[in-house]
């Protein structure tokens, strides 16, 4: 028990839970923790899968992020003055605040959307 609050992992408490049972009901603990190591070693298996399959999702997204600003630096390389009006008083200030609020949160959604939890 305490071990599982040191080492806060989903794999440990699940070696712990283990454990206590046989301790408690009896049974065969060597091929429980078998199995327990068998299904470890199929979540590991399948995260890298997974990790694999979102790998161009991922890809697509740093992307999409970067594309914009790259875009925003060429045009101010061509021609600086083209954001002169952004920098106006009022709300034409806000308008790029606004950009990258909305840029920030679609690539965190996008990241929460890839993000495969096993």
């Amino acid at each position: 028990s305490d071990m599982v609050g040191r080492v806060d992992t989903d794999e440990t408490e699940l070696v712990v839970t283990a454990i206590n049972v046989q301790y408690e009901t009896g049974g065969n603990l060597a091929e429980t923790l078998d199995i327990i190591g068998e299904t470890i070693r199929d979540r590991i298996r399948i995260q890298r899968e997974i990790r694999v399959f979102t790998a161009q999702q991922r890809l697509s997204g740093y992307v999409l992020a970067a594309l914009p600003v790259a875009l925003a630096l060429i045009i101010f390389a061509i021609n600086p003055r083209f954001f002169a009006p952004f920098l106006e008083p009022g709300w034409p200030r806000m308008l790029p605040i606004a950009a990258v609020v909305m840029q920030v949160a679609g690539f965190v959604i996008m990241r929460r959307i890839i993000d495969i939890e096993v």
